[in-house]
Formats: structure tokens, C-alpha cells, sequence
């Protein structure tokens, strides 16, 4: 059964879906998989399928346009595809700003970035935080500066299609592949110098431009202990809406 048969079979068992504007969500990684995991995962692998059907290689709005058909008309996917990217000027884009609060005593370890999933050809704009001297860290009860990168259609922590793109499309030396980790992940460092020690992952985060956030808002992103979640660690994700879009 090929991505569009599943998608189909979604639509008929009636999942309900919720939009969220302004508001705080505890363990937002559980939370969005309880609110559509399928159809999230559906859109992260439809543009591996349509690439493997040689859709994006001849041309990427052929996927698009059948990806919105599917969706009949509504839907996640459809006010993902649709959402504006905030661009003030036809073919432009707007930004997001990004705060990362690191509520554990251990230091976090992560590639973030915002990229457009059925195009192939994109280059993400990424953030990272690595785990050798010398890189941009996020230690223990950190917060890190606000970090304004470009508007696309998904917004990333440790994903699979996040890292294809970069390794496809950056250069080698744009970005570190020492904090290219699934999620991420969360080591002890010791005051003696000994090596760190690994205390822990938390799961990939997703969140969708037109269902999670829109372009130019501020997306404030905590990492929390988790004795609960199926990690030891979790993702929450807040949102403020700028003014602008209020």
C-alpha cells in the first residue's frame, strides 16, 4: 500500500486534529504524535516517496500538487503546503525566532533548522549546538540567545529529512557533523576533564509552518527531564505569535 492508500485510510477514520495559536504545550513531542503521529510521518516521507517515484527529480510541484489532492482540500497537510512564508515580497520569506532553554543539568547537543520537506534541492538554515571546544554550546540550566533564521515549512530538532537535506545541499564545512544526533542528546561533563558521558536522548521534534507556528512568530523551545516519556528527556514547545499576525 503506497503513501496515498494510506493517507486515504486517515482521512476515513476521522482523526480530529487541533490548531494551537499562543499557547504553551507540556511534552510536545508526545502531544503532537497523539494529535496525528501517522499523519506527521506522512508528511515527512511522502517526499522520499515521490523521489523514489522519480516525482522530484522532473519536477517538484508535480508532488505538491498531488500531495494537496490527497488531502482533499483540508487537512494538516494541506495548511502546510498552503501557509505564507511571511515574505513581504512575492518569492521571498519571512523569518522565525528561536529562544532554546535547557531546564537539565546536562549539556544538549542538537542540530535545529527550518526546511521546505518536498523540495530536495533546499538548503536548510540551521542552528547547532556541538559537543567539542570551541563550538556553540547550551550547558546545563542554559538559555540561549534569540536566533532568527528563515521561514520554511518545517521546523526541525535531530530529524531524518532535516539532516538529508543538509548533507545534500551545504557545503562540508557549514555545518558540524559531530552534532548531526537523532533528537538529541544529553551528556554529563565533568569538572576533572575526563570524557562526558551520555545521559540521555530526547526524541526528533517536528512542528509544521501553518498548523504549529506561522513565519515571524517566536518559537521558545525547552528541554526537560521526562520520567514518564519513552526518553529520558523531552521537547516542549511554546509558541508567541507576533503582532503583526495576532
Amino acid at each position: 500500500m503506497n503513501w496515498i492508500d494510506d493517507f486515504v485510510n486517515l482521512k476515513r477514520q476521522n482523526v480530529k486534529t487541533s490548531k494551537h495559536r499562543n499557547q504553551s504545550r507540556r511534552g510536545s513531542t508526545l502531544s503532537l504524535a497523539r494529535r496525528g503521529s501517522f499523519l506527521r510521518g506522512f508528511v515527512a516521507s511522502a517526499p522520499l516517496y515521490a523521489e523514489r517515484q522519480g516525482w522530484l527529480r522532473g519536477s517538484a510541484c508535480l508532488a505538491t500538487i498531488a500531495l494537496i489532492h490527497a488531502a482533499g482540500g483540508c487537512g494538516d497537510l494541506f495548511l502546510n503546503q498552503t501557509a505564507s512564508l511571511g515574505g513581504n515580497l512575492a518569492g521571498t520569506r519571512g523569518a522565525v525566532r528561536i529562544v532554546f532553554i535547557n531546564h537539565t543539568p546536562h549539556r544538549a547537543i542538537f542540530t535545529a533548522g527550518t526546511y521546505d520537506q518536498l523540495s530536495p534541492d533546499y538548503a536548510p538554515d540551521i542552528v547547532q549546538f556541538g559537543p567539542s571546544e570551541g563550538d556553540t554550546t547550551l550547558g546545563p540550566e542554559q538559555t540561549s540567545e534569540t536566533i532568527s533564521i528563515d521561514c520554511a515549512r518545517v521546523f526541525g530538532i535531530g530529524s531524518p529529512r532535516l539532516f538529508e537535506l543538509i548533507r545534500a545541499n551545504l557545503a562540508a564545512g557549514a555545518f558540524d557533523e559531530n552534532a548531526l544526533v537523532d533528537g538529541v542528546e544529553f551528556e554529563t561533563v565533568e569538572q576533572d576533564g575526563s570524557p562526558p558521558v551520555l545521559a540521555g536522548t530526547a526524541p526528533a521534534f517536528e512542528a509544521l509552518l501553518g498548523v504549529d507556528f506561522p513565519c515571524n512568530s517566536l518559537l521558545i523551545i525547552r528541554f526537560e527531564p521526562d520520567d514518564l516519556g519513552p526518553a529520558e528527556f523531552r521537547v516542549d514547545f511554546e509558541l508567541v505569535v507576533s503582532e503583526s499576525d495576532r
